[in-house]
């Protein structure tokens, strides 16, 4: 389809990419889009933000926070939206959303996720005291 398109040249399908090539791949990139009807949690969201590159989610998957950190957009899966949320965020300044993308991922660090394990834990106890 990109050559009946004549995009071959802009479009490169580069199959499987695991271990550091995958970290490397995410961290060189500008922006990561995943349109979906209804991703679970996806890891690879995650791990792009962990590289300090941002997101475009679609609504159907638990990435509203992007707005908060204003690290990507949680859009409607559509051709437009997603159009339009890409070149929003690529016309932002890179290294900002570089570090809000960190700072997003940080939450979802094991020692953070521990944090808010013991945080939730102590309330329930407390609120049965």
């Amino acid at each position: 389809m990109t050559i009946k398109l004549g995009l071959e040249k802009q479009i490169f399908l580069i199959g499987n990419v695991e271990n550091q090539n995958k970290i490397d791949f995410l961290a060189n990139a500008d922006l990561f889009v995943l349109p979906s009807h209804n991703e679970n949690f996806g890891n690879v969201y995650l791990e792009s933000l962990a590289t300090g590159t941002p997101i475009v989610a679609s609504l159907g998957t638990p990435w509203s926070e992007v707005k908060k950190y204003d690290c990507g957009r949680w859009i409607e899966n559509s051709i437009e939206e997603t159009s339009k949320a890409m070149i929003d965020m690529l016309e932002k300044d890179r290294e900002t959303m570089r570090i809000n993308s960190f700072n997003l991922a940080s939450k979802y660090d094991w020692s953070s996720v521990a944090l808010q394990f013991q945080e939730l834990f102590t309330r329930m106890i407390n609120e049965d005291s």
